[in-house]
């Protein structure tokens, strides 16, 4: 069995911060970085930063709410999927499940990376 090494970033971490971290991360042998979606940040803009600055280092988002950022408006260009896992959660949506279901079959026509939900509830759960 072999474990993984990862961090965890908030998304607001500042992109010459990323720039210069994981490279570093990367010859020390860490498997992925996650970034995660906080007000004010924007993971994905990181993801972005990191794979420029990387070669094999996974990238992965936290939990996007996607009642606050619809799929549709996720930019995704530029973060290699084959390196990638996008996290995604309801949020405070009123039809959590129904919005997150619609949320995957959009990023599933959108990339070919990993998808991860954020799911706490037995209906989330089995979604997942």
């Amino acid at each position: 069995m072999r474990a993984a090494l990862s961090i965890g970033l908030p998304g607001t971490t500042a992109p010459e911060t990323l720039r210069a971290l994981a490279p570093r991360l990367e010859r020390l042998g860490f498997d992925a970085i996650w970034l995660n979606d906080v007000p004010g940040g924007d993971s994905l803009a990181g993801l972005r930063v990191v794979a420029e600055a990387t070669g094999r280092l996974g990238l992965a988002t936290g939990v996007i709410p996607i009642d606050r950022r619809p799929v549709g408006s996720l930019d995704l260009a530029g973060i290699p999927p084959e390196r990638t896992t996008i996290g995604i959660g309801s949020g405070g949506a009123r039809h959590p499940v129904a919005v997150v279901a619609d949320g995957v079959a959009e990023l599933r026509t959108r990339t070919d990376a990993a998808i991860a939900v954020g799911a706490l509830g037995p209906r989330m759960r089995r979604l997942a």
